[in-house]
């Protein structure tokens, strides 16, 4: 899961935990509180970085991507500046389809 420490993606973390699904949750910065979602396993890595996609994609069985660092004040007066915030989604997409 890209994105499982934020507003969303936690929850939907959690909804996963709670139907018995293991979860590996990839975030830029290992929370402050590293069981943030009791019974997940955190990976420090940059989405941003495309060398990352490869080996996270080899043990998935699913991907959810909940990366979002929108903020509806900014996003309204500077909708430009969220451009920035699609490259995770791009570079996932671009791994995902070089897979078999």
């Amino acid at each position: 899961m890209l994105g499982g420490t934020g507003f969303v993606g936690s929850a939907v973390a959690r909804k996963l935990m709670d139907n018995g699904r293991e979860v590996t949750v990839v975030a830029r910065h290992t929370p402050a509180d590293a069981d943030l979602i009791p019974g997940t396993h955190v990976l420090q890595r940059d989405a941003a970085d495309p060398t990352v996609y490869d080996e996270l994609l080899d043990s998935a069985s699913a991907v959810v991507y909940a990366v979002g660092c929108f903020f509806p004040g900014e996003s309204n007066a500077d909708p430009l500046s969220d451009i920035g915030s699609l490259t995770p989604l791009i570079l996932l997409l671009e791994a995902l389809r070089r897979r078999p």
